[in-house]
């Protein structure tokens, strides 16, 4: 269950309410607690003179129509949680690095003690030491120094993607006119690529363009030394993907134009290497893996499928799972060793539905990375992998032919017909009965399964399993375990 929920959330889900909507309606709908809801709408009554939601004792919360729509005007601030505070004090220092500001600056609007201010910047020093940056202070300005690939790698990690409409505006709070330009720069990549840049690469290109766009506006002439940090140009890469690095200046350059400044070549070539960290090669035609990926990314593919389908023993079409994933492992590999981070947002929900195959993914590529000299591949990634196998176990699973039966042959059966289907994905219904249907006594019925819900006669041959109308979990293991007979 998340912890919080924002003011903004609450209004514009009270506002395309008719009704009242209880305090638990609204938890259940945004995954928090009761009193969560609760504490928030408080927070926002108590911002302005005049109630902006009301409540009434036995219905719930209401927005009050006479109440200006302040969402819709844009006026409407919410107090901030500790975290968000934090998140956005820390987003001012890193966009700024390594300029010392005023803590006046960095917490204005905020309206906190100054021993709040200060148990902030302690908490902000723990979390930056995660990416090996260090939290300077001198008496009141702070800093945060370090190299710039940590100083993205953390804002990176602090950027909120929104999961509607990913592929249109991932960074909140971002401006209309820096996410138009930015989704330009993706427009214009994907047609000199002649390639779809698919997710969650589309995401990793707009929020390393949006970094670099802030990090170049925050930079002043005192601080222009931290540009001089090398990054390693790999000459064969330039030289076989020169269209992407061609891309990758035209981008750049297209950069400084937008906010009127000089980008620095480095500039180039870390977005060159993110273009070769996606999945821009190797699509746009059928070719050899052999002639675009390395030997090292082939072995690390056939490794892993031959490790992973013996520890599970799974039926699988190997060779359509390996020329898949090889291209998601070579883009992969580009990454580990550039230290180029992608979120997985499915990543709880990938552990949670595929858990033992998650473990085993995670386990052999840790060995398989161990053992060809790579760095160790992050569960994000296992996550990503994950899905690859995920799709070829459930496409391989053997489709079962099974009919349905009730009294009537109607209703009921209908019913557990759509139940069905939407529970098991390897079941095709071919036929719904009646009981007393002469069909069900024939000596060539050639179906794996009769699922009923009565009792049919003891002359009948085929397997069958009782289950209620309304399927409930005993009757999904039943129907697993009649499954499960058919194939022994």
């Amino acid at each position: 269950m998340k912890s919080t929920i924002s003011g903004k959330q609450i209004i514009k889900f009270l506002n395309q309410q008719d009704t009242y909507v209880s305090a638990e309606q609204i938890a259940e709908k945004f995954h928090v607690s009761a009193k969560t809801v609760y504490r928030r709408i408080e927070q926002i009554n108590t911002k302005y003179n005049e109630k902006l939601i009301k409540s009434e004792k036995g219905k719930g919360f209401r927005i009050i129509s006479s109440s200006p729509t302040l969402l819709e005007k844009g006026h409407f601030i919410e107090p901030n949680t500790p975290e968000e505070r934090r998140k956005n004090v820390l987003l001012k220092l890193l966009f700024s690095a390594p300029r010392f500001l005023d803590i006046e600056y960095l917490f204005q609007n905020e309206y906190v003690s100054e021993s709040t201010e200060f148990l902030d910047i302690g908490k902000i020093k723990e979390t930056m030491e995660r990416f090996n940056l260090e939290v300077k202070q001198k008496t009141r300005r702070v800093s945060i120094q370090g190299s710039e690939r940590s100083i993205r790698e953390a804002i990176n990690s602090l950027l909120r993607y929104e999961n509607e409409d990913l592929a249109i505006v991932p960074v909140e709070n971002i401006s209309a006119m820096d996410a138009s330009f930015i989704q330009e720069q993706l427009k214009f990549i994907k047609n000199m690529s002649q390639t779809e840049i698919p997710y969650p690469y589309n995401v990793n290109i707009f929020s390393h363009i949006y970094i670099l766009i802030q990090r170049a506006r925050y930079q002043t002439n005192r601080t222009t030394d931290v540009y001089n940090e090398s990054l390693e140009v790999i000459t064969k890469e330039i030289e076989q993907y020169p269209d992407l690095y061609r891309i990758a200046e035209i981008v750049i350059e297209n950069v400084g134009n937008y906010i009127v400044k000089k980008m620095r070549d480095f500039e180039i070539v870390y977005l060159f290497k993110y273009l070769l960290s996606s999945r821009l090669i190797g699509e746009r035609e059928q070719i050899r893996e052999e002639s675009i990926y390395s030997k090292l990314v082939i072995n690390f593919t056939n490794k892993l499928v031959n490790e992973v389908n013996s520890s599970l023993e799974i039926n699988i079409d190997e060779k359509r799972l390996r020329q898949e994933l090889i291209r998601h492992i070579g883009p992969m590999i580009n990454r580990i060793e550039n230290k180029i981070t992608v979120e997985n947002s499915l990543l709880s929900d990938i552990k949670l539905e595929y858990g033992e195959l998650f473990a085993v993914i995670k386990q052999n590529s840790k060995r398989l990375c161990r053992e060809l000299n790579l760095p160790n591949i992050s569960e994000n990634e296992v996550g990503f992998i994950t899905l690859y196998f995920a799709k070829h176990i459930e496409q391989s699973q053997k489709q079962y032919h099974v009919w349905l039966v009730c009294a009537s042959g109607v209703g009921t059966s209908e019913l557990l017909k759509a139940k069905i289907q939407s529970t098991f994905r390897n079941i095709t219904v071919d036929k719904v009965l009646s009981s007393v249907d002469e069909t069900l006594y024939r000596q060539d019925v050639n179906i794996d399964l009769v699922i009923t819900t009565v009792d049919l006669s003891k002359e009948f041959k085929v397997n069958s399993v009782v289950v209620s109308a309304l399927l409930n979990n005993k009757d999904k293991e039943n129907i697993k375990s009649a499954l499960y007979k058919t194939n022994n």
